[in-house]
């Protein structure tokens, strides 16, 4: 094969030889841009798009890293330890809704079901707010309308986290 190459080579004349190379080199310079810069444009384009996007999602991050901080500030401090029934009366009485709690009676160590008649529903929010505070939350809830307008009957598990 290397002396068909070679043997043609030296058959061709000088304006023949010049045109072959010319054209090897124009035909490498395409192969280049082809096969090298063009991919490799693509990649740097890509690579620009993704640096924009993990920016966008980096500084998203740091917004909702911020704010979970700022809600661990906010959570009910585990150490109160508190007897389940006596907080839940305490912020009742508070709320002036202590006439409206009908039953209470313990599930577990760390829970308590209580049944609530005929309570004012902004009043039964704002006790589910203050007990969220002192580390006690609903475990699960039914309401249902007590008859009149605004008022309602509960019956709610409560716990500890």
């Amino acid at each position: 094969m290397k002396d068909r190459v070679l043997n043609f080579w030296r058959a061709c004349s000088d304006r023949e030889r010049r045109s072959l190379v010319a054209g090897g080199i124009l035909l490498f310079l395409v192969g280049g841009y082809l096969y090298v810069w063009s991919p490799l444009q693509q990649s740097m384009g890509r690579l620009r798009t993704s640096v924009v996007d993990l920016n966008r999602k980096a500084r998203l991050f740091e917004i909702d890293a911020k704010e979970v901080l700022r809600l661990k500030g906010m959570a009910p401090r585990a150490a109160e330890t508190v007897d389940l029934p006596a907080a839940v009366e305490q912020e009742a009485e508070k709320l002036g809704m202590r006439s409206g709690i009908s039953s209470m009676a313990p599930v577990n160590a760390n829970r308590i079901r209580i049944e609530i008649q005929a309570v004012d529903v902004d009043k039964l929010l704002s006790w589910i707010e203050a007990l969220q505070g002192r580390g006690i939350f609903v475990k699960t809830i039914g309401i249902l309308p007590a008859g009149s307008p605004g008022m309602v009957n509960a019956d709610a598990v409560l716990g500890y986290s």
